[in-house]
């Protein structure tokens, strides 16, 4: 039986020491749960900072002056200069960046170029935890020359470039770029039987000469008798012996508006093409 140290009313010796250490434990497991509390929030608050920078640093690789900035060509390789964009602050900075540079052949290429970006947990409230850096990816679009790296690209001016490819390949010519970047569309590359310079003889045939289009060669020419002056050159259209030949100008207001058609009356149907970065509030 346990020697009562206090008298009857009182707690006994052994009844301290429990109380006493169930009060220690829970008091160390408070302790423990508001440090991991403290913690949990430095990290949530480091890695919205760190998302805020990212989305940041995308939005400015978007424009083709500040990516110029961003990535420099450096020998064989690419290097990103991040001073360029701003420095990350609030007690953290960046550890370390890696470039992952796509796969080239040769000629002219535009492809995405990635970079790695690693930072440091370096908040004093950290508690000496030593966690693995947190690291984020963004993708720029780059163009190279025989795989070499030669400058950031532009959105539109390769939007411009593609459109005009597509229009050039689709009526059967081929592209030709100069050395100083320039396009043009050759048309003599065109082969004797495609559709589209079949059908540009047959309408120049009979539309503009009266005559009549077969199998390839065009008989009974009449050739145009009357004057031909700017009055009969209208907007959507013009005159040639009496018939109404539809034209058309191809104008879409605005840098990002390209003609995806075209109206009966000769005017073009536009559509705008947005632009966004993931993880913008306009970019789904």
């Amino acid at each position: 039986m346990v020697r009562k140290i206090l008298n009857a009313k009182g707690a006994t010796f052994v009844e301290i020491l429990v109380a006493a250490g169930l009060t220690g434990a829970v008091s160390l497991g408070v302790m423990k749960l508001t440090e991991t509390s403290q913690k949990q929030n430095i990290y949530s608050k480091q890695n919205q900072i760190i998302d805020d920078y990212v989305r940041g640093l995308r939005s400015f690789v978007s424009d083709k002056t500040q990516c110029d900035q961003l990535f420099q060509s450096s020998g064989a390789g690419v290097t990103a200069n991040l001073g360029a964009y701003k420095l990350i602050g609030e007690g953290m900075d960046v550890k370390n960046t890696k470039i992952l540079l796509p796969k080239r052949t040769s000629g002219r290429e535009v492809l995405p170029l990635s970079l790695f970006v690693y930072f440091n947990r370096n908040l004093a409230e950290n508690y000496g935890s030593n966690l693995a850096s947190p690291v984020r990816k963004i993708t720029a679009n780059i163009i190279f020359q025989d795989g070499n790296f030669v400058e950031c690209s532009d959105y539109e001016s390769e939007a411009e470039r593609s459109a005009f490819r597509i229009g050039c390949e689709t009526l059967g010519g081929e592209v030709v770029v100069d050395g100083s970047d320039n396009q043009s569309c050759d048309f003599s590359k065109i082969p004797a039987n495609h559709v589209f310079l079949e059908s540009t003889k047959e309408k120049v045939c009979t539309q503009i000469y009266q005559g009549v289009y077969l199998g390839g060669k065009c008989n009974s020419m009449n050739m145009n008798n009357t004057n031909f002056y700017g009055s009969n050159i209208q907007e959507n259209f013009f005159n040639v012996n009496g018939a109404s030949i539809s034209s058309f100008v191809q104008d879409c207001a605005g840098d990002n508006n390209f003609m995806v058609g075209i109206n009966s009356d000769g005017s073009v149907v536009c559509k705008e093409i947005k632009r966004c970065t993931k993880g913008d509030a306009q970019c789904p």
